[in-house]
């Protein structure tokens, strides 16, 4: 029988066996970067930056170190191309721009039509990972489409820019399209769209985006009222010694709301984002032929409910799935 309390952890022999050391100083110089973002010591050359622990919140950081210790914008797109160390070094050693907006790649394996998903970083690589592996799924970075339209962003104007970004990534259809919040609300204006222009559109993904028409009917007391209520239940729910760290999140976060406080995980530059969020807040959405799907997560503020506000204009399939 095999003695399994003498065996090591899974992985462990393999990773130190398959550990090799920065070869160049390039190397090394960013292999100090990513020890301070990842808060580990051992960083070997062939390291993936997300076997090593590193998510959404980190790659951002990590990005923002990259520039401060370089002088050079390394873009998400970019980044997904070389998230090895040896493969970011060697970028960082070219002369080319690092800044393209080009689709993100968080799973290009597969033979199936892409998911293409609006503003996709990082923080979507789970649900990459969770489509499988014969499910590409590509993120659309909306930075080149929020600069063409600038501050005065029209929300119909931005969808019409983003198709012509979905038309140089893929063609033509079928278009997976999905997003989330108000690139989820993007996303339905971009299947709008694509169905007017004859396009196969097979299904839109919607993640915990409202349709602003809801917002002016549940007006902003009754909004503010009831996130009040529903952060406040979750405050009770905390341990007694988890309250004060919750507490400061959400003080944080209306900071971030004001503009008062740099946002942790801002892939798309504050100005840029508030111009869109602006353009949406007065979008009313038209009706729509295609299927959709709505995923929202099963705790939130009661008045925050997005099915009411879409189920009326679709006409296709409308799937909703809560999310615990």
């Amino acid at each position: 029988k095999v003695d399994r309390k003498a065996l090591p952890e899974p992985g462990e022999a393999a990773a130190a066996q398959d550990f090799v050391a920065p070869a160049t100083p390039a190397e090394e110089r960013l292999a100090a970067i990513w020890r301070e973002v990842l808060g580990i010591q051992s960083i070997g050359r062939t390291d993936s930056f997300f076997d090593l622990g590193g998510h959404s919140l980190l790659v951002t950081k990590l990005l923002r170190r990259v520039e401060q210790a370089y002088g050079r914008k390394f873009s998400m797109a970019t980044f997904f191309q070389s998230y090895r160390l040896s493969a970011m070094a060697a970028r960082l050693q070219q002369s080319e721009p690092l800044n393209r907006f080009g689709a993100v790649a968080i799973q290009p394996a597969g033979a199936r039509p892409p998911v293409l998903w609006l503003e996709g970083g990082p923080t979507f690589l789970p649900l990459a990972r969770a489509a499988g592996l014969d499910q590409p799924f590509l993120g659309v970075p909306i930075d080149g489409m929020l600069e063409a339209a600038g501050d005065g962003a029209d929300f119909i104007e931005c969808a019409r820019e983003m198709v012509a970004i979905l038309r140089q990534i893929q063609p033509t259809g079928p278009y997976y399209i999905g997003g989330w919040c108000t690139a989820g609300v993007l996303a339905y204006e971009v299947a709008v769209q694509l169905r007017a222009a004859g396009e196969d559109v097979p299904l839109v993904l919607l993640a915990h985006a409202t349709n602003p028409t809801e917002y002016f009917r549940i007006g902003p007391m009754r909004l503010a009222w009831s996130k009040l209520r529903y952060h406040l239940d979750q405050w009770r729910r905390q341990p007694v010694a988890k309250r004060r760290r919750y507490m400061r999140d959400r003080f944080e976060a209306i900071l971030e709301a004001l503009g008062l406080r740099a946002a942790a995980v801002a892939e798309v530059p504050r100005a840029l984002r508030a111009a869109l969020d602006r353009a949406a807040h007065y979008y009313r959405p038209s009706a729509y032929g295609g299927d959709v799907a709505l995923f929202q997560p099963a705790e939130r503020p009661e008045v925050l409910d997005s099915v009411p506000g879409w189920k009326p204009l679709i006409s296709g399939r409308f799937a909703t799935y809560e999310i615990l």
